[in-house]
């Protein structure tokens, strides 16, 4: 476990923003060009 530090919650947030960026990315790609 890690512990909840600035430093820790500040990665995760990043890492959840991250994450929503790229879900969003691969639901327009799946729009623009269906397999």
């Amino acid at each position: 476990m890690y512990k909840k530090s600035q430093r820790y919650k500040q990665c995760w947030l990043f890492e959840k923003f991250m994450y929503c960026k790229w879900v969003v990315f691969a639901s327009f790609s799946a729009k623009m060009f269906p397999f």
